[in-house]
């Protein structure tokens, strides 16, 4: 014996006043956004309940018409009338729809976008030494063209970056500084290790030293970074990009690595 179910991807009722049809199974006469109405149909169905899908006026044998708003489906019950199966239930009425709205794209099921989750990613800062000074850059000061996950802006930052797939750290410093300031360094090292992160972003940052390099440093991307300076080491600017600074606290400190809260 089998189990008839039928899945839905849209909520089809009669139109308003058809004969021989209960209230429940056709459209209202006035539909209303944020209002909620009941349906009711024939058979077992099933309809998706985590996102909005498309009120459709139908006919029979499957002619519907285009879409007439965006519901959503809050409650569903399944039942037996006279050894026959019904669904009945509610829906929410969230946008009325006009002729020219491609709001569904088709006959497709609008779902709601799901929820990403969020991973740890990978970068660097770099620093660069001459005569006891420190190269710093300056992100830019609107945080949408800073290019930085952790949303910084208007702070002063080691040049570095994001490490792209299948590249070393050592690899990534030389793309990241050159591309950053046009500076071409050479044989950087890994440093200190960092576990960055605030209510933006999640980051697991290296530190690299470069002493060797050719070129003077240059703003390459102004819309990210708006100017580089030569910094003493003991006297270094205000505001802070504070992955830089933790890079530069262990390269003072000697330190590999150190514990934060």
């Amino acid at each position: 014996m089998g189990i008839q179910v039928e899945f839905n991807p849209d909520l089809a009722l009669r139109k308003f006043n058809t004969s021989e049809r209960l209230a429940e199974e056709c459209i209202p006469e006035k539909i209303e956004e944020g209002k909620i109405y009941e349906f009711l149909k024939k058979g077992q169905r099933l309809y998706w309940l985590y996102g909005e899908i498309p009120l459709r006026i139908t006919e029979g044998d499957q002619k519907l018409s285009r879409p007439l708003a965006s519901v959503i489906i809050i409650e569903e019950i399944h039942f037996i009338k006279e050894n026959e199966a019904w669904t009945k239930g509610k829906y929410k009425i969230i946008k009325i729809l006009g002729e020219n709205d491609n709001y569904f794209d088709g006959y497709e099921v609008r779902k709601e976008k799901p929820v990403e989750k969020k991973k740890v990613g990978a970068g660097f800062g770099v620093i660069l030494i001459k005569d006891n000074k420190i190269l710093l850059g300056m992100r830019h000061p609107d945080p949408d063209k800073a290019d930085s996950a952790f949303r910084s802006a208007g702070e002063w930052s080691l040049p570095g970056g994001k490490l792209d797939f299948g590249e070393s750290l050592e690899e990534g410093a030389i793309r990241e500084v050159e591309e950053e300031t046009s500076i071409k360094i050479k044989n950087p090292k890994v440093l200190s290790i960092h576990n960055c992160k605030n209510e933006h972003a999640h980051f697991l940052t290296a530190g690299l030293l470069a002493e060797e390099w050719e070129g003077e440093a240059k703003v390459m991307e102004p819309d990210e970074m708006i100017k580089w300076e030569w910094f003493d080491i003991n006297n270094l600017p205000y505001p802070r990009y504070f992955p830089s600074f933790e890079v530069i606290e262990n390269y003072l400190q000697n330190k590999f690595y150190i514990k934060k809260q």
